[in-house]
């Protein structure tokens, strides 16, 4: 049984077959936060779904707040992610609204596992 249904991959080769290379099993969290494109909250039939990729990827969440948070947490850390990259030199520990949100991520993938 694998451990989550998600799969990303850096490179998909056609020779005689399809091959993928440099991949990697990711669980849901990580999709939410990481992929590229912005995440959309919806309703459908009366549930909170949080949707990626156009709404190909979807998840159901508690409510409509927790799906914002999500959304909030994902913009941040989006935010983050590019201050490091343009300085590489970047402290996320120098910031305090960066501290808080490195310690929200942590206690999402903490308490998922």
């Amino acid at each position: 049984m694998y451990s989550s249904p998600y799969l990303v991959f850096h490179e998909k080769i056609k020779t005689s077959r399809i091959f993928i290379r440099e991949c990697s099993m990711v669980p849901a969290l990580a999709l939410v936060l990481l992929t590229g494109n912005s995440l959309n909250v919806e309703l459908h039939g009366g549930m909170t779904v949080i949707a990626l990729e156009g709404g190909w990827i979807r998840f159901g969440v508690d409510s409509h707040p927790v799906a914002e948070m999500f959304k909030n947490i994902k913009v941040e850390l989006m935010k983050l992610l590019d201050k490091k990259i343009e300085d590489p030199s970047y402290d996320f520990q120098s910031e305090v609204l960066s501290q808080h949100v490195i310690k929200a991520i942590i206690k999402l993938l903490t308490s998922a596992t």
